[in-house]
């Protein structure tokens, strides 16, 4: 029987859990039984915290599983530890996890060539700096503590915001690179060597807190930028260590210079990875991610067969609620869900002041723009 050990049990975990089920693999699912989704969709659940390392490493050493997969951010570095220890395909830990601290991203990329990035250092109080700045908590994900500083009063306020997300008590100082467009790289790594499989187009809130308000696969880039964008991916990924399963890698591009933002070792967030890859590609993303974790992976390009995206409707996006309104009952509506037409500010990805959410499947990009919108 092969056996799968999913770290953590939150509902990132439901994804991996239900694909390994329809593959006939064993599921063992790690995580404290109190918030832990997951136990209602594995074989078998160890309630102890991901945390503790050592118990989890003993508890699964006597369970022999044939892989292991990190289910979140939270996850990442603990299950590159635990795969250490082990002995199962995992990321690297020799020079320590480089895929949590943004610091630590941004000193290891920094020798290459492929890619720039802005300037940056640890905040130092009392410190002088030319603004503006971005300011962001050190290892957060989802935008979360992460906003632009024009002048002191500023930098103290968003010192003040990018501390409350930060667990080791430190704060990174970026320059402010202007203009340009974000993407993400949803990619798979298979001993070491990187497979891109899709491009994800954002749209962003900008200054103050850049909260990604939306995504669109495939995104819109020539062939000789895709290409670069490969390369920079691969080099990026391995000088961080991630060498083993899926990565979601952030850059942005200015005049067709890429800069680098971050990397998770992980599925995209926000139906990146679950849903919107699914919909634009005949590319079955999770269960790659479990075949490479078992040893079995074999590559297959993915074949982009439809335009797919997500909206989220909040104050930033309250442009789109006639969008929103017409969506059900259309044949491009994938899923339309809107609590409240009452629209908060979003001040972090996904977070509670969203009121409802768009996801599309399309021959085109949807938006409100497009003339046939009603009627597709």
């Amino acid at each position: 029987m092969t056996k799968l050990a999913v770290i953590g049990a939150g509902v990132a975990s439901i994804p991996f859990l239900k694909k390994a089920r329809e593959k006939n693999v064993y599921t063992i699912c790690v995580g404290e039984y109190s918030n832990s989704i997951g136990r209602d969709f594995c074989d078998e659940f160890l309630d102890i915290s991901i945390f503790d390392v050592e118990e989890v490493v003993k508890e699964l050493k006597a369970m022999s599983p044939d892989g292991i997969v990190a289910s979140s951010e939270s996850t990442t570095e603990v299950t590159a530890i635990i795969a250490n220890s082990l002995q199962l395909p995992g990321n690297s830990i020799k020079k320590g996890f480089g895929c949590k601290n943004k610091y630590v991203m941004r000193q290891r990329v920094k020798p290459l060539l492929c890619v720039k990035q802005p300037q940056f250092a640890l905040y130092e109080n009392g410190k002088q700096y030319e603004f503006p700045i971005i300011v962001k908590a050190i290892d957060s994900c989802g935008k979360k503590g992460i906003s632009i500083a024009q002048d002191e009063d500023d930098l103290n306020r968003a010192i003040q915001y990018a501390m409350k997300y930060s667990t080791d008590g430190n704060v990174l100082i970026e320059e402010y690179i202007e203009g340009g467009q974000e993407y993400s790289i949803e990619c798979l790594v298979d001993n070491g060597k990187c497979f891109v499989i899709q491009l994800t187009e954002k749209e962003t809130s900008g200054p103050p807190h850049f909260v990604e308000l939306g995504h669109h696969q495939p995104a819109i880039m020539n062939d000789e930028l895709r290409k670069r964008v490969e390369i920079a991916s691969n080099e990026i990924l391995y000088a961080l260590g991630l060498t083993s399963g899926m990565a979601h890698l952030e850059l942005k591009i200015v005049d067709s210079v890429i800069y680098f933002i971050e990397v998770g070792a992980r599925a995209g967030g926000d139906r990146i990875a679950d849903t919107l890859v699914g919909l634009s590609t005949d590319f079955d993303y999770y269960s790659a991610a479990i075949d490479i974790a078992l040893r079995q992976f074999h590559y297959t390009a993915p074949t982009n067969i439809a335009h797919s995206g997500i909206y989220f409707l909040c104050k930033q996006t309250e442009w789109l609620v006639p969008l929103f309104r017409n969506a059900k009952g259309k044949n491009w509506c994938i899923e339309c869900e809107v609590a409240d037409y009452k629209l908060s500010e979003m001040l972090g990805n996904t977070d509670s002041s969203i009121s409802g959410y768009l996801i599309y499947q399309a021959n085109h990009r949807i938006c409100l723009e497009d003339n046939d919108f009603a009627n597709n």
